[in-house]
Order: C-alpha cells, then sequence, then structure tokens
C-alpha cells in the first residue's frame, strides 16, 4: 500500500510492515503531527521521517513492548 502512494505522488509515506495495535494509533498520530505542526508552520515532506522517529521514540521511553513500535516504517525522502 506505501508504494502505491509514492506512485501516485506523495513524496514522503508512513505506512506498517504487519498489522499494528489499535491502541497505539491515536497516541502515535498525535506525536506525528505535532512534529509536523510545531510553531505553526506548514508541514513539510521531509519532515516525515523525524515525526515517525519521534512517535516510535515515544512508544519506546514509554516501555511498550517492541509488537507495539517495531511495525512502523517511512517510505520517500
Amino acid at each position: 500500500m506505501v508504494g502505491g502512494f509514492i506512485v501516485a505522488g506523495f513524496r514522503g509515506v508512513i505506512g506498517t510492515m504487519w498489522t499494528m495495535q489499535d491502541e497505539d494509533g491515536a497516541p502515535l498520530a498525535d506525536t506525528f503531527y505535532t512534529h509536523l505542526f510545531a510553531n505553526d508552520r506548514k508541514p513539510q515532506a521531509s519532515d516525515t521521517a523525524k515525526a515517525l522517529q519521534l512517535s516510535v521514540r515515544k512508544m519506546r521511553d514509554a516501555g511498550l513492548p517492541p509488537k507495539n513500535w517495531v511495525p512502523f516504517i517511512h517510505v520517500g525522502i
């Protein structure tokens, strides 16, 4: 699915390698979008990898097991 978004013209895409835990979606998205829209700036495709890394790091620091934070990937710039 991620490859389809890249082919369609998206410059940076996040996805999962396998099923994620439902309860992780909202906190991950909150951290991700907080970084992308920090300081009222317009989000840039080049910021998506860093935003995902920060989101996954927050999950790891919270002590969640690897099955919760390992599936996430970034494809693109």
